[in-house]
């Protein structure tokens, strides 16, 4: 047993006694130079220098690391819902034009990629598609009104391009020239 005396007190004059027996020598022989890979501090003179942690500034450092990163997710995520929700009011849009014009009378065969007009005809109280745009009606067109230029799309639904409600188509051949 060896006797050895602790001076890291200063408060007080009288130093502290400090006890090594021979097995904590031991202990201390086998990590540092048996097994120095276990050891809780530096073994040698090259060894990296073995700190203790402080813990609330690892957590404090990690909590913001996640929470930042939380964050730009959560924005991610957003936008996605956003544009989702701007898919969805295009889809309906497409949808309630697209039954609106199936319902109306067509007396031809449109062609994916082409653009129609939608007009109200007031004689037969009936929407119909036409492939004649509004300025090319003339003095014909009084009884019509236009609704909508739109496209047929290649899944054989309708998007609207231009959309004049309650417009009443007329033109005079003054107008034309």
């Amino acid at each position: 047993m060896v006797l050895l005396l602790d001076m890291t007190d200063d408060k007080k004059d009288t130093p502290k006694p400090l006890i090594v027996t021979d097995e904590h020598i031991q202990k201390l022989k086998t990590l540092s130079i048996e097994n120095p890979g276990l050891s809780e501090f530096a073994a040698s003179i090259g060894s990296g220098v073995v700190a203790p942690l402080k813990e609330s500034a690892i957590r404090k450092s990690s909590h913001q690391s996640m929470m930042e990163q939380l964050n730009i997710q959560m924005a991610q995520i957003l936008d996605q819902i956003k544009l989702l929700a701007e898919q969805v009011d295009d889809l309906k849009k497409r949808k309630e034009i697209s039954e609106e014009i199936y319902l109306s009378k067509i007396t031809f065969e449109p062609v994916v990629g082409n653009e129609y007009y939608l007009y109200y005809n007031n004689d037969e109280q009936r929407k119909f598609l036409s492939m004649i745009s509004p300025e090319e009606w003339g003095k014909s067109a009084d009884h019509l009104r236009f609704i909508a230029k739109v496209k047929l799309l290649g899944d054989k639904t309708w998007k609207v391009i231009n959309e004049k409600k309650n417009e009443i188509v007329k033109k005079t051949i003054d107008d034309l020239f």
